[in-house]
C-alpha cells in the first residue's frame, strides 16, 4: 500500500498532515463531546444568538435551513435550566472580593427596560454580569422609580 501511495500519489504525505492538522481542532474527532449535548449546544447557541424564542427550534422553516438534529422546543430550556447552578456557582466565586451593584436603562422597540449588573474585578479585569432586566412601567423612565417598582426576572426563578 504505502508503494501505491508513493507511485500514484507522491505528494500524500503532506495530504494527510494538511488532513491532521485540520481535524486536531475538532473534539468530535476524538469522540470527546456527546453528539447529543453538541446538538443541544449548537441550537441553544442559534436561538440565543439571534435573540429569539425557544420555540423558534419548532419552527419548520428553521428546521429545514439547519443541519441540526431537531428538536422540542422543551429541550433547550431544560438544558439551560439544568446550567443554571453552574453559572451561578461560577459567578459567586469570581465575586469573592468587593463587587458593586449598577442600574442601567435602555429601549428595544419602544419598550423601556432597566437591568441590574453586578461588577467587580476578576484575574485583574473588570465584569459586568447581567444579574437582571425588567420592563420599566410605562412613561417612568426615572432610574430611582424604576428601582422601586420593576419587578425582575432573574436567574433564580425557575419557570
Amino acid at each position: 500500500m504505502i508503494s501505491h501511495l508513493k507511485d500514484k500519489h507522491p505528494g500524500y504525505v503532506e495530504d494527510y498532515t494538511s488532513h491532521q492538522s485540520r481535524q486536531a481542532g475538532l473534539l468530535r474527532t476524538f469522540g470527546f463531546v456527546n453528539p447529543t449535548a453538541s446538538n443541544m449546544y449548537r441550537w441553544i447557541e442559534w436561538v440565543v444568538t439571534r435573540n429569539m424564542p425557544l420555540s423558534e427550534v419548532d419552527d419548520p422553516l428553521t428546521r429545514g435551513m439547519s443541519k441540526l438534529q431537531p428538536v422540542c422546543s422543551k429541550m433547550p430550556k431544560r438544558y439551560m435550566t439544568l446550567r443554571v447552578d453552574a453559572v451561578e456557582a461560577k459567578i459567586t466565586a469570581e465575586m469573592s472580593g468587593q463587587y458593586g451593584y449598577m442600574y442601567d436603562a435602555s429601549t428595544f422597540y419602544l419598550e423601556n427596560y432597566v437591568a441590574l449588573y453586578a461588577v467587580y474585578w476578576y484575574d485583574e479585569q473588570m465584569r459586568q454580569v447581567l444579574l437582571a432586566i425588567a420592563p420599566m412601567e410605562e412613561g417612568d423612565l426615572a432610574a430611582p422609580s424604576s428601582r422601586k417598582s420593576a419587578r425582575f426576572s432573574t436567574y433564580h426563578s425557575r419557570r
